[in-house]
């Protein structure tokens, strides 16, 4: 079962307006005739009245209204996560990155309590890269490694080895993804970039070198011959595996004040047989508020 714990629309940005403008409950009103259909048929709903936004939500799941902003399962989601990678091979070591999970950091991205943590070493469940070409890791499943109420942070660790005479390798990182599993068959996307999962980089040793985290990219200069041993660690925030954010991704924009008209009617179709609770939401706003008409269905498809 899901709680919604957070309602805000995340639609877009609301349109400023004049102080002395009372925002009026839209007169939007939406109607559907019949409630029962067959697979493949168009579900056709009629409006009238007007209104500065509207918004359709089918009840199909990943597009249900209640997940519209920031929602939460009663239970961990069962968490994976995938990336890939290449480098630039060096002449020292045949590989210098290591892949780590944890469940006990406490979120302070300073040596002593990245240290003070439990982290486990991964790299065998994942295929690194080899050349310049990218190598996609596969999907690592990471409930061996959950805790009862307890989030992930993933680590990225770059280990460069003190040799006078050899270069060392870079790594580039790209495409992370970080989902959780749950048992009614939704799937949250927690981070969909590195940017999403907010990589913190970290010097245990040396200081020659960092992670370089960008929004789609870690990458690590490969060390020059000659270089000190270094010990570099980019690491994830707390990835909840309860939670996730809306991204109105389910969402169908049926009006904003940049269309310049209000519908009178949208059409739908229902591929899959089920129950699905159609919302239809109104919005007025302006710089002083908003107020919303909200409108469900109960749609039965056979």
């Amino acid at each position: 079962m899901k709680k919604l714990i957070f309602t805000v629309l995340m639609m877009g940005v609301l349109v400023a307006s004049c102080s002395d403008i009372e925002v009026d409950t839209p007169s939007f009103e939406a109607n559907l005739e019949v409630l029962n259909y067959k697979a493949g048929d168009t579900v056709t709903f009629s409006f009238k009245g007007s209104t500065d936004y509207a918004y359709f939500f089918s009840g199909e799941l990943g597009k249900e209204y209640s997940k519209r902003a920031i929602f939460e399962n009663d239970v961990n989601g069962n968490a994976e996560f995938s990336f890939n990678s290449n480098v630039t091979p060096g002449d020292a070591g045949v590989n210098n990155l290591r892949v780590l999970v944890s469940n006990n950091f406490n979120s302070l991205y300073d040596k002593t309590n990245v240290e003070k943590a439990t982290w486990v070493d991964i790299t065998d469940k994942v295929k690194l890269g080899t050349s310049t070409n990218n190598v996609v890791s596969g999907v690592v499943d990471l409930t061996p490694y959950q805790a009862d109420d307890k989030p992930l942070f993933i680590a990225y660790r770059y280990l460069g080895q003190n040799n006078t005479t050899l270069k060392q390798q870079a790594w580039t990182v790209g495409l992370f993804s970080f989902k959780t599993k749950h048992p009614d068959g939704e799937v949250y996307v927690n981070a969909a970039s590195f940017y999403d999962a907010a990589f913190t980089s970290v010097d245990l040793n040396g200081g020659q070198a960092s992670w370089t985290v960008n929004s789609s990219t870690l990458t690590h200069v490969g060390l020059a011959a000659g270089s000190e041993d270094d010990d570099d660690w980019a690491i994830s925030k707390a990835i909840n595996l309860k939670s996730a954010v809306g991204d109105a991704t389910g969402v169908v924009t049926l009006r904003t004040l940049n269309t310049g008209f209000t519908p009178t009617s949208f059409s739908y179709v229902y591929e899959q047989p089920g129950t699905y609770k159609a919302t239809i939401v109104a919005v007025n706003a302006t710089s002083e508020g908003s107020r919303e008409k909200i409108k469900e269905f109960l749609i039965e498809v056979e």
